[in-house]
């Protein structure tokens, strides 16, 4: 990272010679690409919806991009990207290509169902896909070594290492998406990678979704009269990914409107547990004669012993305005308890993603349906 010892996997041309190229003893996997900019050298992967050729990478590959960003498969086929969402908060970014981009292009949006139930243990083997425009490929061997509930920590199996131009790559568990390299630790030997979930959860809709039309600028998520980096970023999330619109800058004649929100206050308390109301009616079972009963009687034992009696309910209040261009701001001032889904934990910024977006999309709906932003 930016301690010297922990550093990003910048972008690097030089670095990637270091590797060792082989002609790949499998059959060639889906669609990565190299991204090019200003003399440096990244990675990313195409997913397709439609008519549309996406690329999936690290934010950090274009960040500093001053000119013409380059995508190329394997073929050595070429396209000019153009940046189509960049959440510095997490690393992540995606490029559009032109609707009739020769660059290979045709593999789906995955389902992340798989992932998010895998258990991994140092056993666990991964594959970061490494490819060349001459049509050449390595495969370089991870296994898990650690992570979190956002990223995979990885080490390489043999003398193959992940280097700075992989920047942005694939990795692949049981040959489906497990994330993308975002950075390297040389000291511990170990890589970085933002798991294939956490995408689908930031970016996943966009891919499912019907265009729902309507762009907007949008001033961020405020608290004391202050943007807020990482709640913009989530709200800004929602509103290109649920909500589907698309933002431009203040002041942009395709704006329909200007959004801004404002987090007046957010409270954290035990509040009861909606899911234990079930096991107290199972319980309410025990005693009464006839199979079912009993039944429904041990399953309530058995969820009693699992299932809190309370859970950390997130009470939020928010004041959201959308003024329509050339008229008259609407405003909504709302308050609601809000829990976050079951295995989210009770802290973080998962937590902090989910409450917020749902927060604001029960306000915003409303505002969107009432024309704020025809």
């Amino acid at each position: 990272m930016s301690d010297g010892s922990f550093y990003r996997a910048r972008l690097c041309a030089a670095a990637g010679l270091a590797a060792i190229l082989l002609p790949s003893p499998h059959a060639p996997h889906a669609e990565p690409v190299e991204i090019r900019h200003d003399g440096g050298v990244g990675a990313g992967y195409t997913f397709r919806r439609g008519t549309t050729c996406t690329v999936l990478t690290a934010e950090h590959v274009i960040r500093d991009a001053a000119g013409p960003i380059t995508v190329l498969d394997r073929s050595g086929a070429k396209s000019v990207a153009q940046p189509a969402y960049a959440n510095e908060a997490y690393d992540l970014a995606l490029l559009s290509l032109a609707d009739d981009t020769a660059v290979a292009c045709s593999t789906a949006w995955p389902d992340v169902s798989a992932l998010k139930a895998a258990r991994m243990s140092s056993k666990t083997q991964f594959e970061a896909i490494r490819h060349y425009p001459d049509g050449r490929e390595t495969l370089v061997l991870l296994r898990y070594a650690g992570g979190t509930a956002q990223h995979l920590q990885l080490a390489p199996v043999d003398k193959l290492r992940i280097v700075e131009s992989d920047s942005g790559s694939i990795v692949m568990l049981d040959d489906s998406p497990a994330g993308i390299v975002q950075s390297v630790d040389p000291a511990e030997d170990r890589v970085q990678v933002l798991r294939f979930d956490t995408i689908d959860q930031l970016v996943g809709d966009r891919f499912r979704r019907v265009d729902a039309g309507g762009a907007l600028s949008f001033a961020g998520v405020l608290q004391g009269g202050r943007r807020h980096a990482n709640w913009s970023t989530y709200v800004e999330a929602w509103l290109l990914q649920r909500a589907g619109r698309s933002i431009v800058p203040a002041g942009d004649p395709a704006a329909r409107c200007d959004l801004r929100v404002e987090v007046l206050d957010w409270q954290r308390k035990q509040g009861p547990n909606p899911q234990y109301a079930t096991v107290e009616n199972q319980l309410k079972m025990c005693g009464k004669n006839g199979w079912v009963w009993e039944q429904m009687c041990a399953t309530g034992r058995k969820n009693a012993s699992t299932t809190p009696k309370t859970v950390l309910v997130h009470t939020v209040m928010l004041n959201v305005e959308m003024t329509p261009a050339g008229g008259a701001t609407l405003a909504k001032l709302a308050s609601g308890d809000l829990i976050p889904p079951p295995g989210l934990g009770t802290s973080g910024a998962q937590v902090e993603l989910a409450v917020l977006q749902s927060a604001v999309a029960s306000v915003a709906n409303d505002l969107f349906k009432a024309g704020g932003c025809n």
